[in-house]
């Protein structure tokens, strides 16, 4: 018998749902907790995070071929471009009335100094390959 890889194939995307900063709680926009306040990602499976890393290798090696050093604003640029790239989209999350649903509004969340735990727990999430795994079944 041989160990079939499907099993343990990494999917494309993962639905984050949001916790609370401090409690650690999941978050719900409704008081009946049916609907998730929820963050959906690319993985690193997906074409979307691929052309990303590829996008910032290109920015690197054109830096290294021009004798640039990488500054710290920079590098931060790099983390901020493959989250949102990584961002599809969410659902029940609004600031201030507005909601938040494209990938660019979600970098925007991201760069708000406020609503770092946000970019802290994409950021976690999306390095944890265990969010991508399929389920075996």
């Amino acid at each position: 018998m041989s160990f079939d890889l499907s099993s343990l194939s990494l999917r494309e995307s993962f639905a984050l749902q949001l916790k609370h900063p401090t409690e650690g709680y999941p978050l719900f926009a409704d008081k009946e907790e049916k609907k998730p306040v929820v963050i959906n990602l690319y993985g690193k499976a997906s074409k979307q995070y691929q052309k990303a890393v590829t996008a910032m290798q290109s920015r690197a090696l054109r830096r290294q071929a021009k004798k640039t050093e990488a500054t710290p604003e920079m590098l931060q640029f790099e983390a901020l471009a493959l989250l949102e790239a990584c961002s599809e989209s969410s659902e029940n999350l609004v600031l201030d009335g507005k909601p938040i649903a494209t990938p660019a509004d979600l970098r925007a969340l991201y760069e708000n100094p406020k609503f770092s735990w946000i970019k802290d727990q994409v950021d976690e999430n999306l390095g944890d390959t265990a969010n991508f795994t399929a389920a075996v079944s």
